[in-house]
């Protein structure tokens, strides 16, 4: 009896084995196909990096800022002001809606001058640029004092 339950034992052992290793299966086979993905990116693109500010002079460590700050697609729709691709909706009670497609929105955008001021623009896609960018020539910013 105790011999049959063995046999039996070693029976299931062996097709839970070869079911695992058949192959298709996602699981790896061995340590070279489990590191071929990171074998594949390129040097540097995840690690702890150290960079040289170019608005402090010092070294930070962390994620280096982007090299041209910018307003993200979603900030940019957000600031639209324009009109296209917009559609009435006539309702049955005579009342009209329109679907703004995350449009007409404000956005604080701030930063701080050479001076230590902090420069702020909240309405427009070409002010907020120009905060970011630090074009003090273009268009008047508010003070927030």
């Amino acid at each position: 009896m105790k011999r049959q339950l063995s046999a039996r034992a070693t029976l299931a052992l062996m097709a839970i084995t070869l079911a695992v290793n058949l192959p298709g299966h996602d699981t790896p086979l061995n340590s070279m196909e489990a590191t071929a993905g990171i074998a594949q990116m390129p040097p540097g693109t995840a690690a702890l990096r150290a960079y040289l500010n170019p608005e402090t002079g010092g070294i930070d460590v962390g994620v280096a800022p982007a090299s041209e700050p910018g307003l993200d697609a979603e900030t940019q729709n957000a600031l639209r002001r324009d009109t296209i691709g917009l559609v009435e909706v006539h309702h049955p009670d005579g009342s009209v809606s329109i679907d703004l497609q995350g449009r007409f929105q404000c956005a604080s955008v701030a930063r701080v001058d050479e001076s230590g001021k902090i420069i702020v623009c909240t309405d427009h896609v070409d002010g907020a640029t120009h905060a970011l960018h630090g074009d003090a020539s273009s268009s008047p910013k508010p003070e927030v004092k």
